[in-house]
């Protein structure tokens, strides 16, 4: 069965285009092309499956959508599958699904069903792993073939949408090599299936490379650990810092000491595990306010402020002040108010836990007045 999503005129055109390559590029091709499980689908929106009393929302007096998590996951034979769990579920045979949205689920089908694949899965890539490996160094048949994958995803989250809540335990992230010549396709520098965690680091570690060598190494000429370094050993001073700096910097290099103290603090954002922690202390970090300045939030921290939902963080702006709020997922008030605005999360008026506080107004345990 032919994949039917909106992208047809795209897989017809491409099909003179595989064919001017070679086998394996149109075994590719037709392996994509067929990927879907789509028999499956019956099993996630089969309601007789759905735990409907936790589903129901009295207090709207309707039904809520179900919510699954959506992982890839690469098998041993090297296909690429796409399969969901009832969101809080780890996956273990062994788990209770009471707690989730689902009264029933399975990861294998019937024996004699056995060759359709698991019963929650969606789709599966044969060869995979060939696949990366042959096209990376061959950027047009990727570029083509990736697109394939892309619309076979984008189908996928279009079908769900409508009957399912779901979010993505982990991503496919495409790397590409520095383009030499910008007539030439680009070529691939590495394929990955990256958990948030991992996402937000790799990120974070592009982020720090960027702006090390864009502000430090190219504009400074100078390296991480020296600018650190100078400070403290400099007694914290920022003015005899940047001059000691500057008689190591490129010529014609300018420091001044907020300059300096601004590459700190960026320093310490990018790198709170080394960098971060030899200012931990300083003067620099001592004299910040802490009210308007953003704390550091380890991943663990990060992953629930970014997992909030917005039922979970209207219950808490209702319980507790947001600066409060803040410090416990390492963020600042600011931040918090921001993410209730973009929600349309009503949140109190200032001075308003001021006068829970003094038993002019009584505390409303979660719940908007």
């Amino acid at each position: 069965m032919s994949i039917k999503y909106g992208v047809m005129s795209h897989i017809e055109t491409g099909e003179p285009f595989i064919k001017h390559h070679d086998r394996f590029a149109a075994e590719m091709y037709l392996n994509i092309n067929g990927a879907h499980h789509l028999e499956n689908l019956p099993n996630l929106f089969d309601l007789n499956n759905w735990n409907l009393e936790k589903l129901f929302d009295s207090e709207k007096g309707r039904y809520r959508k179900p919510k699954i998590t959506l992982y890839f996951e690469v098998t041993s034979k090297g296909n690429l599958a796409l399969e969901w769990l009832p969101y809080g579920h780890s996956g273990s045979f062994n788990e209770d699904i009471k707690d989730t949205d689902f009264t029933k689920f399975s990861f294998k089908k019937p024996y004699f069903d056995f060759y359709t694949g698991p019963w929650n899965r969606l789709f599966l890539i044969k060869e995979f792993s060939s696949f990366m490996r042959v096209t990376e160094r061959r950027p047009k048949v990727f570029s083509f073939l990736w697109e394939l994958v892309e619309s076979l995803i984008a189908y996928v989250k279009n079908t769900l949408s409508d009957v399912v809540d779901f979010e993505f335990k982990n991503h496919i992230v495409i790397e590409y090599k520095d383009r030499k010549n910008f007539l030439l396709e680009q070529e691939v520098k590495s394929v990955d299936i990256l958990g948030d965690d991992e996402l937000r680091l790799r990120k974070r570690e592009k982020e720090k490379n960027e702006w090390i060598n864009q502000w430090l190494k190219q504009g400074m000429g100078l390296k991480p650990n020296q600018i650190v370094q100078a400070y403290i050993k400099n007694d914290q001073v920022l003015s005899k810092a940047a001059k000691e700096l500057l008689s190591k910097a490129n010529d014609g290099a300018k420091l001044s000491p907020a300059k300096l103290k601004s590459y700190l603090l960026k320093l310490a954002q990018f790198d709170p595990d080394t960098l971060g922690k030899k200012l931990e202390g300083t003067k620099l970090f001592i004299n910040i306010d802490k009210r308007t300045s953003t704390p550091t939030r380890n991943t663990e921290q990060q992953s629930k402020w970014d997992d909030l939902t917005r039922e979970q963080l209207e219950e808490l702006v209702w319980s507790k002040p947001r600066l409060v709020i803040g410090k416990d997922f390492g963020v600042s008030d600011n931040a918090v108010t921001k993410k209730c605005k973009k929600l349309g999360i009503k949140t109190p008026k200032a001075g308003f836990w001021r006068q829970v506080e003094v038993g002019k107004i009584p505390q409303p345990n979660g719940k908007p007045v």
